[in-house]
């Protein structure tokens, strides 16, 4: 990021850095804030999307049902949660895909073989957000091709402020 500042310091007049320095910083904070609100809503947004296309396979369904017809998982206490929730996707498909969405404490400790439905689906809509990233990089890369480029400057602002003052006393 130094190379930003330096960039944005030699923008502007030796009297300016300081403004040029902190509004760079703070431009940089703020757009490390949206960045991060805009892709964890693309996460967040694409979870439920991404568990109803992963519960809608007959294999997944398939590998739960196998699971919970196993009494050391089906009487393991870590499991009791993921179980619930489970019994209440047999009455209301579609709780399944809001799951991640609150309390995913359920999770903590559960049979891999239970949980295994619910990262798949997290991995997916995690791919999202790369993809999301990616394309913003992108533009970025490119939108950066059309910045003018200015020369360092050959003095420091103390130099050029000396040089100022010697010129304004002749």
């Amino acid at each position: 990021m130094q190379t930003l500042s330096i960039a944005s310091q030699n923008a502007v007049e030796s009297k300016h850095i300081g403004v040029a320095t902190s509004s760079s910083t703070f431009f940089r904070q703020i757009g490390g804030t949206l960045g991060t609100a805009v892709l964890f809503s693309v996460l967040f947004g694409r979870i439920p999307e991404a568990l109803a296309e992963v519960f809608s396979r007959p294999e997944t369904r398939d590998a739960i049902e196998t699971a919970l017809r196993n009494p050391d998982i089906a009487n393991d206490p870590a499991n009791e949660g993921i179980i619930t929730l489970f019994s209440g996707a047999a009455k209301n498909p579609d709780s399944l895909s809001g799951a991640l969405s609150g309390d995913t404490s359920f999770l903590n400790g559960a049979s891999p073989e239970l949980t295994a439905p619910f990262v798949e689906g997290f991995a997916a809509s995690a791919q999202s957000v790369y993809i999301v990233a990616m394309v913003i990089a992108g533009i970025s890369f490119v939108m950066s091709w059309f910045i003018k480029t200015q020369p360092l400057r050959e003095k420091s602002a103390m130099e050029e402020n000396l040089e100022a003052q010697a010129a304004a006393a002749l």
